[in-house]
């Protein structure tokens, strides 16, 4: 399956947070409001419909498959969670991964 086939399965939303994620990606929760936004919106469009797939070889293609597998969106909200967590409460972090960490 090539990378293209992978990212057409996305939403252009999901694309666009994988590309920009954390800081810029919580910009893209917003609605289009001004004509410049929407020029923006559309430039970005034309650029990912245009933009032609990396070649990659098939063992690439194999590991990445294998870890988009691994990365559900039910894993990436749990890593979230703990993310979060972890922020709140530093020192129970620090607490339950000292081991990992030293």
């Amino acid at each position: 399956m090539e990378i293209m086939e992978l990212n057409k399965k996305k939403s252009i939303k999901q694309r666009l947070l994988e590309a920009f994620p954390e800081f810029y990606g919580r910009f893209l929760e917003d609605p289009i409001k001004t004509e410049e936004q929407e020029k923006a919106y559309k430039m970005i469009i034309n650029f990912l419909d245009e933009v032609e797939p990396p070649k990659v070889s098939d063992e690439i293609m194999s590991q990445l498959e294998k870890t988009m597998d691994f990365w559900t969106d039910d894993r990436m909200a749990e890593v979230g969670d703990r993310k979060q967590e972890s922020i709140e409460n530093p020192e129970k972090f620090l607490e339950d991964y000292s081991e990992m960490i030293e």
